[in-house]
Order: C-alpha cells, then sequence, then structure tokens
C-alpha cells in the first residue's frame, strides 16, 4: 500500500488533500494511511511531523507519523469520523517542521566544516531536534577536537550560511550512487539512495528533510563538546531563529554588563575582576590554612629532630594542599601526611627541608600509600598527592605511611 512522499517533491508543503487509503489500530493507537503526504515519519535522525488531518465538519491532531511495514502511519487518538476512500485535507505544523529542516541541514553544512578543520574523521551517530541538533564524531582514540577547531569551525560553517549556497536533492540507483561517492556509507543495500548535496562543500546519503539553501538556516551556534565514547566527540548544535536569539541575547548580556561595570572595554574589566577575585581567594585561602595548620599541629608527634603530623580533615582537597604546603614551608622540620574520605580517599603528603635531609621522600611515600587506597599517586620530594576509591582504607593507609616515614629517619 504506496502512500506517494510529498515531503520529498516538496518539502515546503504546509497543506495537501489525500485519500484514506486504510484505517488501522495497533497497540491501542489509531492509524490511517493515505495516498499521498507531506507528513515527514520519523526517520534518519529526524522526528515525525505533526499536525491536523481535516475533513468536511472534523479534524483531528496527528500526533505521530512513522513508516511501519511500508505503510506511512498517521497516528491519530479517534478514527470514527474517517471512512476509507474519503478525501481529507493535511496540514502539517511548519514551525516544527521548519525548525526540523533548518537543523538538519544545519548538521550536514557543520559536518562539511568538521572534515575541513580536523580532517580524516567518521560520523559516529546523530539526531535533529526542533532546538538543537547532535552530530558524534569518531575522531581516533587520545584525540579530541580543541577549543580552536570548535571555533573555526563555527565560522566556516557560518560562512557557508552567509554565502546561500544551493542545497539539492536527488535521488539514484543504490549501485550507481555507491559508484559516484565510493567514500560514502550505506548501511543496507537498498533500491534508491538519496542525495543530499550542499553545493560545493558537502554530500551525504540522507533521508530528511532539508532547506533549498544555506542562506535558510540563518545562523549555527556550537553550543558545546562533549565526550561520547572512546574516540567519539560529540557536539551540540542549534540554528535557525534560535541560534539568532542566542546571538541576541548574549549581544544585550554584554550590553548590561558594560552598563554595570561602566567600562566601555568589557573584557579588560572582566579581568580586573576575575584577577580580584583570584588575589581575595589567594588570601581567604591562605588565612585559612594558618588556622588549620595551628589546629593540625596538636597531633604531630616529635622524633628526634623531625616532627610527623599524620592523619585525618574534613577539609576541601584544595585546602588541604594549600595546609601541606604552607606547613612545611613554616616548619621546615616538619612532615605531613593527611587524608580526607569523600566517596573514595585522597591523600596529600608534604615534607619540609630539614625531612628531606633526612632521606624523606614525599612522592614515593604517596605512592605507597594511595596503592593501599587502590588507586595511585606520587610527586616530587617536597610534595604529592594521590588517593583511591577504598575510602575505608584511609586510616590503614595512613599508618602505613607514618611507617614508611619513621622507618627513614631512623
Amino acid at each position: 500500500m504506496s502512500t506517494e512522499k510529498l515531503y520529498y517533491s516538496d518539502p515546503y508543503l504546509k497543506s495537501f488533500e489525500a485519500k484514506i487509503l486504510k484505517i488501522g489500530v495497533e497497540d491501542g493507537e489509531n492509524y490511517i494511511v493515505l495516498d499521498q503526504t507531506a507528513f515527514y515519519p520519523e526517520g534518519g535522525g529526524q522526528p515525525w511531523d505533526t499536525g491536523k488531518i481535516k475533513g468536511e465538519n472534523f479534524e483531528v491532531e496527528v500526533y505521530k507519523v512513522l513508516e511501519v511495514g511500508g505503510e506511512i502511519r498517521h497516528y491519530v487518538k479517534s478514527v470514527e469520523d474517517f471512512s476509507e476512500g474519503a478525501t481529507v485535507l493535511g496540514e502539517i505544523n511548519w514551525e516544527r517542521r521548519i525548525l526540523h529542516m533548518q537543523h538538519h541541514t544545519a548538521s550536514h553544512i557543520v559536518w562539511g566544516a568538521i572534515r575541513r578543520v580536523v580532517g580524516d574523521v567518521k560520523v559516529a551517530g546523530s539526531g535533529i531536534h526542533a532546538d538543537r541538533a547532535r552530530i558524534e564524531v569518531f575522531v581516533g582514540k587520545g584525540r579530541k577536537i580543541s577549543h580552536e577547531q570548535l571555533e573555526e569551525i563555527e565560522w566556516l560553517a557560518n560562512k557557508i550560511i552567509w554565502e546561500d549556497r544551493k542545497v539539492k536533492t536527488y535521488f539514484l540507483p543504490f549501485e550507481e550512487a555507491l559508484r559516484k561517492f565510493p567514500e560514502l556509507e550505506v548501511k543496507k543495500a537498498v533500491k534508491e539512495v538519496r542525495v543530499v548535496e550542499i553545493e560545493d562543500w558537502d554530500v551525504n546519503f540522507c533521508g530528511g528533510t532539508h532547506v533549498a539553501r544555506t542562506g535558510e538556516v540563518l545562523a549555527i551556534r556550537i553550543l558545546r563538546r562533549e565526550r561520547a565514547g572512546e574516540g567519539v566527540d560529540r557536539l551540540m548544535i542549534t540554528a535557525g531563529k534560535t541560534a539568532i536569539d542566542m546571538f541576541w541575547k548574549e549581544r544585550l548580556d554584554v550590553e548590561n554588563i558594560r552598563k554595570m561595570l561602566n567600562e566601555k572595554n568589557v573584557l579588560k574589566a572582566v579581568q580586573n575582576l576575575l584577577d580580584s577575585k583570584n588575589k581575595l581567594e589567594e588570601k581567604v585561602m591562605s588565612l585559612e590554612a594558618e588556622i588549620q595548620i595551628e589546629k593540625l599541629l596538636g597531633k604531630a608527634e616529635q622524633h628526634g629532630d623531625l616532627k610527623i603530623l599524620v592523619t585525618c580533615v574534613d577539609i576541601p582537597k584544595k585546602s588541604m594542599e594549600a595546609v601541606a604546603k604552607r606547613a612545611v614551608q613554616k616548619y621546615p622540620n616538619l612532615v605531613v601526611l593527611i587524608g580526607r574520605v569523600n566517596g573514595g580517599a585522597a591523600v596529600i603528603g608534604a615534607a619540609g627541608e630539614k625531612a628531606i635531609d633526612k632521606g624523606i621522600n614525599i612522592g614515593d611515600i604517596i605512592n605507597k600509600v594511595s596503592k593501599i587506597l587502590g588507586g595511585g599517586g606520587g610527586g616530587q620530594l617536597n610534595f604529592a598527592k594521590g588517593g583511591g576509591p577504598r575510602g575505608d582504607m584511609l586510616e590503614e593507609a595512613l599508618e602505613n605511611g607514618k611507617k614508611l616515614i619513621l622507618e627513614k629517619i631512623s
């Protein structure tokens, strides 16, 4: 029961007349099959269209469209007013469709930019939504797309939009498509392959709907890059009105910041604020470290000329580092080995100059302590850090570290 796919011959078609070929129900869901349709069924990473189907005195909402066993099924809540052979009017939700078209074309534009900037990479997955698109790229083990490359990809993609290049879609017989585009992959053998070609930029086999010219995409923003698996980067992008709205909001945000700071050079003003913030944080951390040092020194044990401080603490890891470093600067005869539990365990070690002269290698000690915790670590003679997932072993690990220190100085 074949349905003519009007969305391929004219993706801009918003309404159409059709005859009902079949009325069905499956798993409690009603559907109708038409002799022709402009409703796009879910496929190729693109969601289905929604909209309405109208009769002479009624209309129903089309909430889902799927291609099942060669049938394009339009799912509706009720079919009581329908009859096979009747003529109906279909109206697609155009706002939803055009966003899908923009984002699907945008993903092809970005893919062309990725190949030019990153080099020999492969598509690992994709997905289209009304407000964003997902592109997964296999870049290779140990590699990732850098921030600088993302900027270049975004700039190139928007350049293709500004140039308003033609987007062609056409069908080719399967064997001819493979001969003409040997670099492209086909998941399974089919009678015909649909080609989407952006003029002098990108060619792909794709069954989705696309705009006719790149300028209709309006703009592209790369929202973020994230790791999707071993050697796979996922780029989340947005296009069309959503991207324009983001540009506009960011422009207003910058203007508001300029007014708040009363400064023409926003970047310089923000950098000055960050510098001041970092200096204040350093001062606060230094003061907190001094307070913690005086509290913890009461737990230190005297062994000959050296003092050994081995204990559990309940302070952030960053503060642990500051305490250990500052303590051995202040007291050169001190050895510090402290740890905290937070699910797993973190350990920090530091040794003053006199302790190092006695043969203490805190990096080696932290490495051995971390192994007891099921992890690893290490560092220099004077400072090291490590840890592991076995938080329940922290006290035993610290006690072992203390023994190693005493063996060195005995």
